[in-house]
């Protein structure tokens, strides 16, 4: 009796075991996948180029920080900041409203999302 008692105290604690590392392994594959999305979502926030909203509207974004809005046959600049997925954008003009856009790149889209200083929505522009 001695020994199935001990018997089954061994395979208690080898199940615990178990399920403390089965639980570690799912902890760090579930960081690895939420690592992997945020990459993926945004691996190279790079903004420099021309990106195409309609026929009537398109962002210029510089290496510098600065960029141009095109609307219509206007041209509207701009500084602007990224900081993790938030886009803050300063427009020279004090008539136009600075504003801060969620934004997301994926090869040649551009996601922008509206927050402060917009009227919300989502906008997705393409790079030419």
């Amino acid at each position: 009796m001695r020994n199935q008692k001990h018997g089954i105290s061994a395979l208690k604690k080898k199940n615990k075991i178990i399920l403390i590392t089965a639980g570690i392994v799912l902890s760090l594959l579930a960081a690895a996948l939420i690592l992997f999305y945020i990459l993926e979502e945004n691996p190279d926030p790079d903004l420099k180029g021309l990106w195409v909203y309609d026929e009537y509207t398109s962002y210029e974004f510089t290496e510098q920080g600065t960029g141009d809005m095109y609307l219509d046959d206007q041209r509207y600049e701009f500084t602007y900041e990224t900081s993790l997925d938030s886009l803050k954008m300063d427009f020279a003009l004090p008539e136009i409203l600075d504003c801060t856009y969620e934004f997301h790149v994926r090869g040649n889209i551009l996601t922008l999302i509206g927050e402060e200083g917009t009227i919300g929505g989502t906008y997705t522009l393409y790079r030419e």
